[in-house]
């Protein structure tokens, strides 16, 4: 894929009520840098009050989540099945996309450096996506993942993932505890449609839609970390950042370098705090 094959991404990202504060800063923070950049809201429980006053913003579409369109348990949004059900709607359109949980802010315009990662890509479909373990898959790439994740916690995908899991994606344990295989959030992905990407989305999907899958019976997102946060369970589950990060990890070789980007706390953070004297300027498109 050359640079100028990637298909002009959409920009998404999701809001409930209790995140609606915490969304606005990120619109705010968007027109900062891209100021006519359009952005679609999946609306997964905003107020009507609140859906109104983010349609009235500027280069802003509001979409309902089709949530009757699933089982009943996608509307446990705690479990973050909705995400990769979203990302999976959204590619179909658009061929690539910006997932932005509502705590993302960006510092500096870096989109170039993320797509130039990726370009280059030779169509062909990579090996050891989520069932069987096959390590043939080889080390080195000349390029990274079009699924790429973009910022780093400070634990390995074994210590925060409910170890049921592994009866759906099975897995290298002992490579998922090792420090090339730091966890990356879940809600901050550039995501382009290739065929290793559609695939990891696939399972993606189907890991959200199996319900013991994405949220073993008893996970519970509090961990209780020791000294060692790699080698460690720390009793808890982080439902869809331990199901992307697994299967990231098992597609390439569990070498985090492989599906994480260089964008960089220059580019861009996670910050969970909401600002409070927003005005209507913060929304300008011109």
């Amino acid at each position: 894929m050359r640079f100028e094959d990637i298909p002009a991404p959409a920009f998404v990202t999701a809001m409930s009520e209790n995140h609606y504060q915490e969304g606005l800063t990120l619109i705010a923070n968007i027109r900062k840098l891209w100021p006519q950049q359009k952005i679609i809201v999946y609306d997964i429980g905003l107020l009507e009050k609140s859906a109104e006053s983010m349609r009235s913003k500027c280069f802003v579409e509001i979409r309902r989540f089709p949530f009757d369109n699933y089982p009943p348990y996608i509307r446990h949004l705690q479990e973050f099945r909705w995400k990769p059900l979203l990302m999976a709607m959204v590619l179909k359109e658009f061929g690539a996309l910006w997932y932005m949980d509502t705590s993302v802010r960006w510092k500096r315009d870096r989109l170039s450096v993320v797509y130039s990662e990726i370009s280059c890509q030779k169509e062909k479909a990579r090996q050891n996506f989520s069932v069987g373990l096959d390590v043939s898959v080889t080390k080195s790439y000349r390029k990274k993942s079009a699924f790429l994740l973009h910022a780093a916690v400070s634990n390995s995908i074994f210590a925060t993932t409910n170890p049921d899991v592994y009866a759906y994606i099975p897995t290298d344990i002992e490579a998922i505890k090792d420090e090339s295989c730091l966890s990356l959030q879940a809600g901050f992905a550039f995501i382009v449609r290739t065929l290793e990407a559609k695939e990891i989305l696939k399972w993606y999907v189907l890991c959200a839609l199996e319900k013991d899958c994405m949220a073993p019976p008893g996970s519970q997102v509090k961990c209780s970390f020791g000294r060692d946060r790699f080698a460690t369970y720390a009793s808890c589950h982080r439902y869809d950042q331990s199901i992307i990060n697994l299967l990231l990890a098992n597609a390439y070789h569990y070498n985090v370098a492989n599906y994480v980007s260089s964008l960089g706390p220059e580019g861009a953070v996670i910050e969970r705090e909401a600002s409070l004297n927003l005005s209507e300027k913060d929304f300008m498109c011109a």
